[in-house]
């Protein structure tokens, strides 16, 4: 994929990556903490540049503490080969102390993932590097129009904002290219109480979008104007999160909007947007979602509802209900039944309702981070790391050193700059290259440096 060979020139490989192993199900301690349990396997199996991102500051800080190192050790052991459930306990209290979601009440898997998201980036904010990586993952642009027409002119107003994650659409469609087409290319539903003024910011034309008018509420018509919001994808992230709001509040209570919506597995969004440059790709395929389940045995209300998700770990989709793992090898026919809404049984869940309310797609096969990318990254956590602890002196000569600047003692006193590049663990012996070029092996406990 040329876009993502530009866009993205770091994430090439797959040397740390287990995805092609069976997932493992995360244990739901509490009963209710099913909506932490599905944002986390989505970060785990659908965002892997994301996850090895905090592993990997997890162990530039095995010793340190903090909900990121703590989310970093919990992701490390979800790509381990074993089958046993995880137990997140380990990053349950820091997730409700930092970010405010409580894994022993009841919550919403897609709100609980954009939160966890929201806080990561928060707190990498000053690292350019990941902040770089964040925006390549997540952010889009997106031009909102406000549309007007009567009789035979429209207006429009345009203003350009930052593509929200995840993209809410509404779920009342019976598939999300239909809500994805009504949110951008063609809108139904005007805006109520809407006033254009005699002049303004907008601009003015003849009327080309006639389909407008045959779906418009007449009750709206506000001094002849019958005004739509309708939106353009202006630039895309590799990862397009969807939020299919399938609920609405009926009498003080939620209820479905609709029960079919087919989910598709690959998605053309070259219709969805204003441009397209030759080396971008405009075909996104599917690589995770979440499902909301209710029991059709009991009474619907606010407690019969759970959540599950579907995970593609390398060529196999997996169906994830917390501690449970289902392979859906050579079962592509059912999954897209149970995303959709068609089927009502699937292994140990009989006579349940499935509804997706988060479907998240990839503009390419994904990607891995490569040794060269890693090393940055080191550097950075390193230099973060040093700066954050000027005062504490050091007690290991190893590996984590690797990445650091400092300035070694030569003879009549002089000091040179350079950078520790390796770590020899047979010799004990680290690499500096330093800024000259030069390239020289010590046992730094036995030099006199200063650290930069």
């Amino acid at each position: 994929d040329i876009r993502c060979q530009q866009v993205i020139p770091y994430v090439m490989t797959e040397d740390v990556i287990r995805d092609g192993m069976k997932p493992r199900g995360i244990a739901n301690q509490s009963q209710v903490s099913c909506h932490l349990t599905c944002a986390l396997q989505m970060l785990i199996h659908v965002t892997p540049l994301l996850r090895d991102v905090l592993i990997e500051f997890w162990r530039c800080n095995e010793n340190g503490s903090g909900y990121l190192i703590e989310m970093g050790n919990f992701f490390a052991n979800a790509i381990k080969e074993d089958q046993e459930a995880l137990d997140p306990s380990i990053i349950y209290d820091s997730i409700e102390e930092v970010i405010s979601i409580n894994s022993n009440e009841l919550g919403d898997a897609v709100l609980a993932l954009r939160r966890i998201v929201k806080a990561i980036r928060r707190d990498f904010a000053e690292m350019d590097l990941i902040s770089d990586l964040m925006e390549d993952l997540f952010d889009g642009m997106l031009v909102q129009e406000i549309v007007g027409i009567k009789d035979n002119a429209q207006r429009i107003k345009s203003s350009a904002r930052r593509l929200t994650f995840p993209l809410a659409l509404a779920g009342n469609f019976s598939s999300l290219e239909e809500a994805l087409r009504h949110a951008t290319i063609n809108p139904i539903h005007p805006i109520k109480s809407y006033k254009w003024g005699e002049t303004g910011n907008y601009t003015e034309s003849e009327v080309h979008t006639i389909e407008l008018l045959s779906c418009s509420d007449k009750s709206t018509i506000v001094n002849g104007w019958t005004t739509f919001k309708r939106l353009r994808l202006q630039r895309v992230p590799q990862f397009l999160f969807l939020h299919l709001q399938r609920f609405s509040m009926v009498d003080g209570c939620m209820k479905q909007t609709n029960e079919i919506m087919d989910v598709p597995l690959s998605l053309d969004i070259s219709p969805y947007c204003d441009l397209l440059s030759a080396n971008e790709s405009s075909m996104y395929y599917l690589c995770g979602a979440i499902l909301h389940v209710l029991d059709l045995k009991e009474e619907e209300g606010e407690e019969n509802g759970h959540y599950v998700s579907i995970a593609l770990a390398e060529d196999t989709w997996y169906f994830i209900d917390d501690e449970k793992v289902v392979s859906l090898e050579n079962k592509e026919e059912k999954m897209l039944e149970l995303l959709s809404g068609r089927t009502f049984n699937f292994a140990h869940l009989d006579n349940y309702r499935f509804t997706t309310v988060l479907a998240t797609y990839c503009c390419h096969d994904k990607k891995y981070l490569n040794d060269e990318f890693f090393n940055k990254l080191r550097r950075e956590f390193v230099r973060k790391n040093t700066q954050d602890n000027d005062e504490k002196p050091i007690t290991l000569w190893d590996e984590t050193l690797v990445g650091r600047r400092l300035r070694v003692r030569w003879s009549k006193g002089k000091f040179y700059s350079g950078i520790i590049s390796k770590y020899d663990e047979t010799t004990g012996k680290h690499t500096i290259e330093y800024d000259d070029g030069d390239i020289r092996e010590y046992k730094l406990s036995k030099k006199t440096i200063a650290w930069e």
